[in-house]
């Protein structure tokens, strides 16, 4: 899934593809969401669609969503696949196939007073805990950095669900709606873990130490230089899914 691009000139996504074809094990069909980053070879198969919410921030999620429908909808995308963003580097052979639902707990509760951590991200949170909440569903938080199993069923059974969240202010975190909405009638085994996402003000030892019992990681919104150095001594050679 790629957004309008980046500050790094998509960079992220050069390296995530890298690192799944040094280290994804029984990867198929790699479908690219979204806008064209003009570098992608033959082996990528690329949907177009354009942003339908453009604020800034409040519009993220729904577009993500917005995307993944219609991805569904308008390709030949298995009946079985997994959900990535373009910043998920691997770092460990992993395999696609078996790769566990990972959940972080539940989602949060609205404190009685909102300190400094309450962005807009938590705030979609929050709302996102608040619509499966009103129609009786689980509120597990499937927000990670790394691969989301999903389906074409999935998405369709949530379809009720996902045209509301596109009423709200902050729009609906993606894998939550659509996981929690699977799990009411297909439930499915849950892996309990923190996730990570890294990149600013660390040293390269630091970030290997961090990544040690990891196979993926996400780089942050504004990563250190390091963050860099590290993954382009992990990935300096060009993968099969880039054409330049």
């Amino acid at each position: 899934m790629l957004g309008r691009g980046s500050k790094w000139n998509n960079k992220e996504l050069r390296y995530s593809l890298r690192s799944i074809e040094r280290y994804g094990i029984n990867v198929g069909k790699v479908y690219l969401v979204g806008y064209d980053p003009g570098f992608l070879s033959d082996e990528v198969t690329f949907i177009p669609c354009e942003d339908r919410y453009m604020d800034k921030y409040n519009g993220k999620h729904k577009n993500i969503i917005a995307a993944i429908c219609h991805a569904v909808e308008n390709s030949d995308i298995s009946e079985e696949f997994l959900y990535s963003s373009d910043d998920h580097i691997y770092v460990k052979k992993t395999d696609f196939d078996s790769y566990p639902y990972f959940c972080r707990g539940e989602l949060p509760v609205r404190p009685a007073q909102f300190d400094s951590k309450w962005n807009e991200y938590r705030f979609s949170l929050l709302e996102t805990r608040e619509l499966l909440t009103k129609h009786g569903l689980t509120c597990y938080h499937f927000s990670q950095h790394g691969n989301t199993h999903m389906s074409r069923s999935a998405i369709r059974n949530a379809m009720p669900l996902i045209k509301e969240s596109f009423g709200g202010d902050y729009g609906c975190e993606p894998t939550c709606i659509i996981l929690n909405s699977l799990y009411s009638y297909k439930p499915f085994p849950i892996t309990a873990r923190k996730d990570l996402k890294l990149g600013r003000k660390r040293t390269v030892d630091f970030l290997l130490e961090r990544t040690r019992d990891r196979e993926v990681f996400s780089i942050c919104d504004n990563p250190d230089e390091s963050i860099w150095q590290y993954i382009e001594k992990l990935f300096p050679n060009k993968s099969k899914y880039e054409a330049r």
